[in-house]
């Protein structure tokens, strides 16, 4: 029986409290993907557990695009200023993505870019007004 991703995903949340054995819940949950030949959603499946674990704990799920992993003091810094814009409380998610040179902010489906590839493309579209 095929499932939507959000519909694994919340499963997955709901089966993991303090109690459960995690790698007993890691290896019921591979081989209901493979029973239902699901496993190669398996990347959409975890993108959905992230938002929809989000949500569980009244979060705002914010990724962070960079070039190489930031630390804990720059991971913090967005935390905070994304916090103080939102009102709400963060959950960061560090994406890397090789050859990109700056960062990237994506809240919900808000784009923060402030990569150089972006800046370069605003001062070429100020340029063209």
């Amino acid at each position: 029986m095929k499932l939507k991703p959000t519909i694994y995903a919340q499963l997955l949340i709901d089966s993991m409290d303090s109690k459960t054995d995690t790698k007993k819940v890691a290896a019921g949950f591979w081989r209901l993907l493979q029973k239902n030949n699901q496993y190669k959603d398996l990347a959409k499946i975890l993108a959905e557990v992230e938002v929809e674990y989000a949500k569980k704990e009244g979060k705002i799920l914010t990724k962070v695009f960079s070039e190489k992993a930031l630390n804990n003091a720059e991971i913090a810094d967005i935390e905070n200023k994304v916090a103080a814009k939102t009102g709400q409380k963060v959950i960061i998610s560090n994406i890397i993505k090789r050859n990109w040179a700056g960062i990237e902010v994506v809240i919900d489906d808000k784009v923060i870019d402030l990569s150089a590839k972006g800046r370069i493309e605003k001062l070429a579209e100020k340029l063209r007004t």
